[in-house]
């Protein structure tokens, strides 16, 4: 009786340390954007761009946990209204800092990545050229391998066929030989 006590208490205990509440999840979300606005956001690392997003964001690594009910992470809700709009404010904050623009998609490092201001179009121009040219060499190397597999297909199938027109002839020819008196086929 007293072992399954035991194992009850300790049951529950993992129960409530696994399963967070949504006051706690919001407030991983709040500790984690205050440190990023103050210190800075890690390279690479990707920022939610709307409270939908914020919502959802899932990465066990930072300690955040989704939130599964949307009813529960508004601005109007009755009790964690008040930090969902922090988190708001904390999210722009981020964005107006950083300089991040809202509305990016694509991988966290395309948006954590900063435009090189030694940019040249003449160079991306130069090597682009150089690509689509070795394509089309490459391209026409394939097509004129394969013309020259077909070819030889071709002629494979001439070669048999005469062969096999040839082999037809013999035989005729040593069927006639044998019908005649004092001739033997020799081989």
């Amino acid at each position: 009786m007293s072992r399954d006590i035991n194992v009850s208490v300790i049951s529950e205990a993992v129960r409530q340390k696994q399963v967070q509440s949504v006051a706690q999840r919001i407030d991983s979300r709040c500790r984690l954007l205050q440190r990023w606005l103050a210190e800075g956001v890690p390279i690479g690392q990707w920022v939610p761009q709307s409270l939908t997003e914020a919502r959802l964001w899932d990465d066990p690594m930072l300690g955040i946990m989704r939130i599964a009910s949307p009813n529960e992470f508004t601005q109007k809700h009755v009790i964690h209204g008040s930090r969902v709009k922090q988190i708001a404010s904390l999210l722009t904050n981020i964005r107006k800092k950083y300089g991040m623009e809202k509305g990016l998609r694509g991988s966290s490092k395309e948006r954590a990545a900063v435009p090189d201001a030694s940019f040249d179009r003449a160079e991306v121009d130069r090597q682009l050229v150089a690509a689509v040219s070795q394509w089309h060499a490459e391209r026409a190397a394939h097509l004129h391998e394969k013309s020259r597999a077909q070819a030889a297909e071709a002629r494979e199938r001439n070669y048999l066929a005469e062969s096999d027109m040839k082999d037809r002839v013999i035989s005729e020819l040593r069927r006639e030989l044998a019908g005649r008196r004092g001739l033997r086929v020799m081989k």
